[in-house]
């Protein structure tokens, strides 16, 4: 049996959906700690840029940091252009859009676990990065 799949990248699309999974609920679980307030339309906000104090300077460790470095996006990129060096171009498509969309999903599912989990009823969270 074999362990890795006979093309790179799709360790790559396993390895970026994974840190976004994690993205998504480290983000969620920041806005949770933080306990911003409800706005109007029922959104939360929080800021988590340089300024951010305590949580701010987290995410940047955990999620730029940590989560940065584990996810892969110049092997995505060199991996996508390789491809498309072979003339691979369907499977070059199919990667890049694969890798972009699941790991869009995956930060939204990530933030809908934690968000489910501490049982707060938010729809949704906008995050700015600054």
């Amino acid at each position: 049996m074999q362990v890795f799949p006979s093309r790179p990248y799709v360790c790559t699309v396993v390895v970026n959906v994974v840190g976004s999974l994690c993205m998504g609920i480290l983000t969620q679980l920041l806005l949770e700690r933080a306990k911003q307030p409800v706005a109007a339309a029922g959104v939360a906000v929080a800021e988590f840029g340089t300024g951010a104090g305590a949580d701010g300077h987290l995410r940047l460790l955990l999620g730029v940091g940590c989560l940065g470095g584990f996810t892969t996006f110049s092997s995505f990129s060199l991996e996508a252009v390789s491809l498309i060096q072979k003339a691979a171009y369907g499977e070059a498509t199919l990667y890049v859009t694969l890798t972009t969309l699941l790991g869009l999903l995956a930060v939204l599912l990530g933030m809908a676990v934690v968000r489910a989990a501490s049982g707060r009823d938010v729809e949704c969270a906008a995050v700015e990065l600054q």
